[in-house]
């Protein structure tokens, strides 16, 4: 009762932040379960194909649509927001055009790109599809959020996640000739419909193409931030890009298959950021520093247990998610979950920089961490196979977190973070999650490990609940 009576007090603001977040979790949730269905209908090459795909997407999105939908559209919202409809008609132009443009390249190229794309040419144009028509539905989410509308907002977002899970399942079982391309067809159809509808409307609506005040204004914000964005895709996607091209499209779903397992863990970790950002930001506007550090600790030391505590159960975690034909991909879980980790203790660094407005030190940091992750990928893989990805790309989250960290400092000089702590918190994660992957195989030693960490944890309970307490009170 008490929880809903502060609901029912709360703000627009709060509601609709609630809302956004539980719509985004529950996505990101969706897409983990529908994990147990399509690892048990779809070959390790199909799933292989379906991750390329996604990667390609996440790559190509960003040179095509100049990241508009997430960057400078956000700020048109404020500084056009008397000529909203005009200004976002202008833009689906401009995404149309680069698109058309993109896939006459293609078209021209295709016997060169489709070899490097290596994927099949019907999802290419799945690919074009996509970055064409998503823009339309990005642009109405974002004027949902700043209007606080998150009713339709919430309902559009889990009908086309459950809708489109759905449908993708029965177009495999009776579309079965070209399952990765059934299963992405179906997956995205609801989605291309809602995105067709919004396209057309604001088209018609703001009646403007061609602009050169808004295409200008667009640009000078965009452009700049494209080495950043296109940075984060490398990093998140290029090992998969790599993998299907230097080993296979079965090397490439094992590895999906890993990396899809330990989305638990990064929607935990997506949250407690989301959660800690705008308490920081109150605590450096009022240079607060020591209750930041303070607080970082135990919030530390929670994701790491967090992330050890799946390390110690991804055996299960991943047979109750995936068929047993992906067993071998126990193996990059370790390494992917502590990757994750060092996704979260960089966060908490670059949160400084962005509140100091320092996006060409974040910008440095980011291209850097990708160009090495690319460098290591084609170095490791070729030599040590797909598990290599996991490594190599959990070298580039902790070379990250050392850039951020010096970066951090140049921006604030005073002591923010303990960062001996954070260090001797990274290794023993580090060196625990390795030790316990050497005993996967051996089912009554790591059981006996996990009763022995069980009483420690029940001992030690009055100071763990101390400690959760105290978090909650800060």
């Amino acid at each position: 009762m008490k929880l809903k009576a502060m609901y029912k007090d709360a703000s627009a603001p709060v509601k609709a932040s609630f809302w956004f977040m539980f719509a985004n979790i529950a996505q990101k949730a969706i897409s983990v379960i529908t994990t147990m269905i399509f690892t048990r209908v779809l070959t390790k090459g199909d799933y292989g194909i379906m991750n390329t795909f996604q990667a390609w997407y996440g790559v190509l999105n960003v040179i095509v649509t100049l990241c508009i939908p997430i960057g400078v559209y956000s700020n048109a919202m404020i500084d056009y927001k008397d000529e909203l409809d005009e200004f976002t008609s202008s833009m689906l132009t401009l995404i149309t055009i680069n698109t058309a443009f993109a896939a006459i390249i293609f078209c021209v190229f295709k016997a060169q790109l489709i070899g490097l794309l290596n994927i099949p040419t019907s999802m290419v144009y799945l690919l074009f599809l996509s970055i064409w028509l998503n823009p339309a539905l990005d642009f109405w989410f974002v004027q949902q959020k700043f209007s606080y509308k998150y009713k339709k907002s919430v309902f559009i977002s889990l009908f086309t996640a459950v809708g489109g899970a759905a449908l993708a399942y029965l177009f495999v079982v009776y579309m079965p000739f070209n399952k990765a391309f059934s299963k992405t067809l179906g997956g995205s159809l609801l989605t291309f419909i809602v995105c067709l509808y919004l396209y057309i409307m604001m088209i018609k609506r703001g009646k403007i193409g061609i602009n050169k005040k808004y295409w200008k204004y667009a640009l000078v914000f965009s452009i700049p931030l494209i080495p950043h964005f296109l940075s984060n895709q490398v990093l998140s996607s290029s090992d998969r890009i790599i993998i299907s091209k230097m080993v296979s499209n079965e090397a490439a779903g094992l590895y999906g298959v890993a990396y899809s397992a330990a989305t638990i863990i990064q929607i935990v970790s997506s949250s407690v950021n989301a959660s800690w950002i705008p308490w920081t930001y109150q605590k450096l506007d009022k240079k607060e520093f020591d209750d930041i550090g303070k607080l970082s600790k135990p919030i530390i030391i929670v994701f790491a247990l967090a992330c050890f505590a799946f390390v110690i159960f991804a055996p299960e975690i991943l047979h109750i998610l995936a068929d047993p034909k992906y067993k071998d991909a126990i193996w990059c879980m370790p390494p992917i979950i502590l990757g994750v980790f060092f996704i979260f203790i960089y966060s908490l660094f670059s949160n400084i920089e962005f509140f100091y407005k320092k996006t060409k030190l974040i910008m440095i940091a980011t291209s850097c961490a990708a160009v090495l992750n690319i460098v290591l990928n084609i170095m490791f893989i070729p030599v040590f196979g797909y598990i290599a990805a996991a490594y190599t790309t959990l070298a580039g989250y902790i070379a990250l977190s050392v850039a951020h960290y010096f970066f951090m400092k140049k921006a604030q000089k005073a002591k923010i973070y303990d960062v001996k702590f954070i260090v001797l918190v990274s290794i023993a994660l580090t060196l625990s999650s390795f030790v316990m992957m050497a005993f996967y195989e051996h089912f009554i030693i790591r059981y006996v490990i996990i009763f022995i960490i069980a009483i420690i944890v029940f001992i030690k309970r009055d100071y763990i609940i101390s400690v959760m307490k105290k978090l909650k009170a800060q």
